[in-house]
């Protein structure tokens, strides 16, 4: 190694750069570790606060416990097949069965929204065949031209309306017109 002239340990101390930033790094480290110990002693900071008898610590460790209590009776009903989750994991016949219906009802609803794709039965008429919406709107403004089914409209709206506002006198009575 290096020749520190014969001087021992005391000359490397001295004459060691390298020895000397260790040691530095040392006296720093244990400074740092003072100052944590001194916040730990005064309960400051989230350590410190996990550490006081009375503070968030105790209760974090409460609702540990509550949880793990709650999830270990969870795991006890699944174990035991209770529930549906329960019997999905351990009835394998069980699960079988539900998975095979489920790609049945898939299957049904596959071929159902195929056929209202393509224009098949009234469903699929009414979504695909613009023919429809076309003569509905034809016949609303046929019915906005004419005077006679304007008229007509607002006759039997007017009618609507009075014979709502008897009904709601009628509910506010307590009587009920009889047929």
């Amino acid at each position: 190694g290096a020749d520190f002239n014969g001087q021992g340990v005391l000359g490397r101390v001295l004459y060691d750069e390298k020895l000397a930033k260790q040691l530095d790094a040392l006296g720093d480290a244990a400074e740092s570790m003072k100052s944590v110990a001194g916040a730990l002693e005064r309960r400051e900071g989230l350590v410190g606060e996990l550490l006081a008898e009375d503070g968030s610590g105790k209760r974090a460790a409460v609702d540990l416990a509550e949880s793990a209590a709650a999830l270990k009776r969870v795991t006890a009903r699944l174990e035991r097949s209770e529930g549906f989750v329960g019997r999905l994991l351990q009835d394998d016949a069980y699960g079988e069965a539900l998975a095979q219906s489920l790609l049945n009802a898939v299957q049904r609803l596959e071929s159902v929204l195929t056929k209202i794709d393509s224009g098949g039965g009234s469903i699929g008429t009414l979504i695909n065949d613009n023919s429809l919406v076309d003569a509905a709107h034809e016949i609303v403004n046929g019915a906005n031209e004419s005077r006679f089914s304007r008229w007509l409209l607002r006759h039997y709206r007017k009618k609507g309306l009075k014979a709502e506002a008897n009904t709601d006198d009628d509910e506010a009575v307590g009587t009920e017109e009889r047929p």
